[in-house]
């Protein structure tokens, strides 16, 4: 059975890594020559240990203010108010991965080019856009971007990639995010893909 994570690695030529068994092994060929495959660094847990040094270093822009006024005058480097804010960030950050991904690219300026322009954040959520800055400059692309890398790669081919079995099968998805759908509807174009969904 195709696992998502060898389509999204080889689609992107690199070891992007996301839940499958294919997905950990080139995970942990990665690291055994030294290197961290990126999409790997996104995960919740690492966002918020990476927030809770981004925070306090930039609490003093004026875009954070509301970050300084939940924070108040407790040690920002180990208040357990700093950990429950970098908990909900990187929450938020992961819902926006999956459900908001053209905001991320805009966050990365890296337009599409496709559908509307995505909706601008209030002038008071602008901390938002700088901490998800200073995350990328730490943690590497994000995988809004390496989806985005994959559907390019995918609709720039001519053939299908080699790697690639000549049929690809899902079972029993509850959803399909935009983004994921419109990675399948180009895997489609190369490849027979069949979804088996479960009847009501």
């Amino acid at each position: 059975m195709f696992c998502w994570s060898s389509f999204t690695t080889t689609a992107l030529g690199r070891g992007a890594l996301y839940p499958g068994s294919p997905g950990r092994r080139r995970g942990r060929r990665a690291r055994a020559r030294g290197a961290e495959p990126s999409a790997s660094l996104w995960t919740r847990p690492r966002i918020c240990w990476a927030l809770s040094e981004v925070i306090p270093e930039a609490l003093q822009r004026p875009e954070l203010r509301p970050l300084r006024h939940y924070l108040r005058n407790e040690d920002r480097h180990t208040s357990p108010r700093l950990l429950a804010l970098c908990q909900e960030i990187a929450a938020r950050f992961d819902r926006y991965t999956v459900y908001r991904p053209e905001l991320i690219l805009h966050w990365a300026e890296r337009p599409t080019g496709r559908g509307p322009k995505p909706r601008a954040l209030p002038a008071q959520e602008e901390w938002q856009r700088i901490l998800w800055k200073a995350l990328r400059s730490r943690l590497g692309p994000s995988p809004a971007e390496q989806i985005e890398d994959a559907l390019c790669a995918l609709r720039a081919s001519e053939r299908p990639h080699p790697d690639l079995p000549e049929r690809i099968s899902f079972f029993g998805l509850p959803f399909l995010p935009p983004s994921w759908l419109q990675l399948l509807q180009a895997l489609a174009d190369r490849v027979e893909v069949n979804l088996y969904l479960l009847a009501p």
